[in-house]
Parts: C-alpha cells; structure tokens; sequence
C-alpha cells in the first residue's frame, strides 16, 4: 500500500510524470545539477503537487538512490575519503560558517573540452584561453571554486604550527 500525502494531490501512475523523470536524469547526467533541484519545481509547477509533497518526496528518493550512487562510486574509487570527512564536520555548539570559492569567468558556446563534468566544458575562467573541460586536472583544481572554498575550510578549522 502506497502511503497519501495528507495535503496537495494524490498522485498515482503518471506517465507524464515518469518521462518527466527521465528527462531529469538525462539533464543530471549531462550536467551534474542535482535532480532535486530539477524534479522538485516540475512536480509542483507542472503536475500541481503540493510543495510539502514534491520535497518530502524528494527527500525519500533521495534517502534510497544517494547510498546507491554513494556506493558505487567509492567501488570505483572515485571518491577522497577524506575530503568526504570535511564536508562533514559541524562544530557541537551548533553554530555554522559559509566559505565561497568563486572564479569569475565567461560562459562560452560551443562547449569546447571533454574533461571534468556538468558545466566544465562551457566556462572559461577569466584570463584563461582554455575552458574547464579542456585543462588538465591540476591545473583546473588549482584555481576552481572548490579548491578556494576549501582553502577557507583549512584555514579556519586546522591549527597553524608555530613558527620559532
């Protein structure tokens, strides 16, 4: 038995609603955007469902397809263990911190590179002939928003050893 939403419309089988899915997945697939982001508003702006609905429901896709995924990739082993670790770490009084990493750059069209992922191959950061999708991986991480958020993670979370 199905469990209902209390609120908003009941949904059963719809066909419209599963191509829907699978156009999301393609769009994920090419882009790495996260298909919440993707699938949520269609189900409510589209198939009328009820914002508490479209993202409890999300939620609980997620809460099964996420450790999948997750477990597929750490058997490729693609994934830094301990990178995974610091984007993990709260501080036990509760409070939170915000580190931006930005490159400023252009989009450009056609996408020129196969390297990296999503987007990559359609931005080239300023001062750079080269788009993401065509460097090399050093040379990409070395300057990506990533790299420059988590410098701010370090910086303000490890300790600095004493100069004597």
């Amino acid at each position: 038995m199905l469990a209902r939403p209390r609120h908003g419309v009941d949904v059963d089988w719809n066909p419209a609603i599963a191509v829907a899915g699978l156009l999301v997945g393609v769009v994920v697939g090419l882009t790495g955007m996260g298909g919440g982001a993707l699938m949520t508003p269609i189900l409510v702006f589209f198939f009328g469902v009820s914002p508490l609905a479209a993202v409890s429901s999300d939620v609980v896709a997620s809460f099964f397809m996420k450790p999948i995924g997750g477990f597929v990739h750490l058997r490729r082993g693609t994934v830094h263990l301990r990178l995974v670790g610091w984007l993990c770490l709260g501080w036990p009084d509760g409070h939170t911190e915000t580190f931006v990493g930005r490159v400023d750059g252009e989009a450009v069209w056609p996408p020129r590179g196969d390297k990296g992922f999503g987007y990559d191959p359609m931005f080239r950061p300023a001062g750079r002939q080269e788009t993401f999708g065509e460097m090399n991986e050093d040379a990409k991480h070395a300057i990506s928003h990533r790299a420059r958020a988590f410098a701010q993670v370090v910086a303000a979370c490890l300790p600095r050893p004493h100069s004597t």
